[in-house]
């Protein structure tokens, strides 16, 4: 089998109209935050250096390029926060994380409540990031986001659950709608909008609800394709619709990958088709849809361009990644195999599947 797969050109595919901006308070958010996070001491120095090299505030700059500097900074703030969830609850059982996101979720709800000596240093992050978001924003704004953050939190801690018991979602739609919370995606978008006061009127009509949900899966269909090698390596990719593919389909990697695709294309003309008939507004509404909207283009350009710059799933090989889309595929570790051209004999197949 070859050990190079070739991913689908994206953004030839679908002709993303988003510009790629980076956001002007970058550089100096990114420092204080990375100070910031420091002084929980959740990583040890080695990994610490690794999850810094990532350059989740480059992230965060891209999907946010037009905040003001103090909205900046929490968005900033979050994405590490956000991450630091993501690696810790990778490598976590089940039970692991139910402590966890039971910490996240009681400092979430009640930020002004101290939490006791020994708590994970997560809860006192989670506690102090979540005050200065309540603070700042407009109430109705930061509910809709705690709701979301809510719904991610539970999501982060099933996806652990079924990583330990070797649960993959048996079809591609079990897995769409699982994945739309895991991939937090929604409270990544609340979180454009914290300082607006977006009319109930807008966020719950059926028409613009569509354009939202198009918008959420292109952003992590992406990330599930250019991810999977990385997350293959770590032997956390029972949860990637590359893998969801290869199970239903029984197909190898690069015809999953190809699906994905395909599966990306089309949801993008639903994402352009719902943009064309979203409803008339009052002038106010209208402001806060296109405030919702440039924030769903700005995502998907941004983990485009993110993915490349970062050395989080392709190395120090991004932009040749970008000229030849070709990434060469790790090897599945012992017990976590699931591409199906391995499945050579019944006993491997009723371990892997």
């Amino acid at each position: 089998m070859s050990k190079t797969i070739i991913v689908p050109d994206l953004f030839a595919i679908i002709s993303w109209p988003y510009e790629c901006k980076v956001n002007p308070q970058y550089h100096s958010n990114a420092m204080e935050s990375k100070k910031w996070m420091e002084t929980f001491q959740i990583l040890p120095p080695t990994d610490l250096t690794a999850f810094h090299r990532f350059n989740f505030p480059l992230l965060a700059s891209l999907f946010y390029p037009t905040i003001s500097q103090e909205h900046h900074r929490l968005a900033v703030d979050l994405f590490h926060w956000f991450y630091l969830i993501d690696e810790l609850t990778d490598l976590q059982s089940g039970e692991a994380a139910r402590e966890l996101t039971n910490i996240i979720l009681g400092a979430l709800r009640d930020p002004s409540q101290p939490l006791p000596v020994g708590t994970h240093a997560l809860g006192e992050m989670t506690r102090e990031v979540w005050s200065r978001i309540r603070n700042f924003s407009v109430p109705s704004s930061a509910d809709r986001l705690q709701r979301d953050l809510e719904v991610y939190i539970e999501a982060v801690f099933n996806e652990a659950n079924n990583r330990e018991t070797g649960h993959i979602h048996p079809s591609v739609k079990e897995y769409f709608l699982h994945r739309r919370s895991t991939a937090a995606m929604k409270a990544t978008l609340d979180v454009c909008m914290l300082a607006a006061d977006i009319p109930e009127s807008v966020t719950s009509d059926p028409r613009v609800q569509r354009l939202t949900e198009d918008g959420i899966d292109l952003t992590w269909i992406h990330n599930d394709i250019y991810s999977y090698s990385f997350e293959r390596a770590r032997g956390v990719h029972a949860h990637n619709l590359v893998t969801t593919v290869i199970k239903e389909k029984s197909i190898s990697v690069q015809e999953a990958i190809d699906y994905c695709g395909e599966l990306f294309r089309q949801t993008a003309q639903s994402f352009f088709d719902n943009l064309q008939n979203v409803p008339s507004f009052s002038a106010d509404e209208q402001q806060a849809l296109l405030l919702h909207t440039d924030g769903i283009g700005y995502f998907l350009t941004g983990m485009h361009e993110w993915s490349h710059k970062s050395p989080r799933y392709f190395g120090n090989e991004g932009e040749m990644v970008r000229n030849s889309r070709e990434i060469e595929l790790a090897d599945e570790p012992l017990g976590r195999q699931y591409d199906y051209q391995l499945q050579t004999s019944t006993e491997a197949h009723a371990v892997r599947v």
